[in-house]
């Protein structure tokens, strides 16, 4: 029995090493579109096209805190981050389409012949009732879809977390003006 304990355990420290698994790992690729040009979130509009609805302007000073901490650890190189990959997954339903977030108008400029694209999207998570009132039941009714911040607030739900999602896509050829397009494209989602 110890001998199967100390097994695991070695295998356990092998795995589960985030120093070993950023070191040989291949997440620091994710990096490529940001890693050599982009070092704020005011470089972004430089490189990339921003619905005006989902752009690094139109989110929240927390949301811009948020990417401008995220392009700075990228650019950090430092032992005060570990960069791990959880790897590539087909899209098999609709559920795992984390892609839809990027269907949008992006302005372009006229004769503008390749884009690369981004979204934004920045989130407030609402919790429902507390720990106690979970446990034992007393929380309050769950919200119908579509509910505002104020309405949560009125039916007992409290902010929770902040979340700033951007995605960034490699170049994707621009059509003619009206034209609809269909394209395997490459996106980079930092979290």
């Amino acid at each position: 029995m110890a001998v199967v304990c100390v097994v695991c355990m070695v295998l356990d420290v092998v795995v589960n090493n985030w120093g070993l698994n950023d070191y040989i790992g291949n997440a620091r690729s994710f990096f490529t579109p940001v890693l050599t040009k982009i070092a704020s979130v005011k470089d972004l509009k430089d490189y990339f096209v921003f619905p005006t609805d989902a752009s690094p302007w139109s989110s929240s000073n927390a949301g811009r805190f948020m990417l401008n901490h995220s392009l700075a650890s990228i650019h950090a190189r430092d032992d005060s981050h570990y960069v791990l990959t959880a790897g590539s997954y087909a899209v098999l339903d609709a559920a795992n389409d984390i892609c839809v977030d990027l269907i949008d108008e992006y302005p372009v400029r006229q004769g503008t012949t390749s884009a690369q694209l981004g979204h934004v999207t920045d989130k407030l998570v609402y919790i429902r009732g507390s720990t106690v009132s979970n446990l034992f039941g007393t929380m309050p009714p769950p919200a119908p879809p579509g509910t505002d911040p104020i309405q949560l607030t009125e039916l007992g739900y409290r902010p929770g977390r902040l979340d700033c999602d951007m995605r960034l896509t490699t170049p994707l050829g621009v059509p003619a003006h009206g034209v609809l397009v269909h394209a395997n494209l490459s996106m980079y989602r930092f979290y």
